[in-house]
């Protein structure tokens, strides 16, 4: 399972790597990044809409 810890990773790596001036790599990362994003994203969609409404009722 995917986490935001992950993307949060991604995130930092890029800007570690662009800070030492290897903005190839840090544009790299930050696609992992925002791709894990997107697919959790997604995950959590389909997860919802996969739930049946709640009823109120407890």
């Amino acid at each position: 399972m995917l986490t935001r810890l992950e993307v949060d990773a991604h995130l930092k790596l890029a800007d570690a790597y662009d800070k030492l001036g290897k903005r190839y790599d840090g544009h790299k990362e930050r696609q992992k990044g925002q791709d894990l994003l997107r697919r959790i994203q997604s995950y959590e969609q389909k997860q919802q809409a996969s739930q049946p409404p709640a009823s109120g009722r407890s």
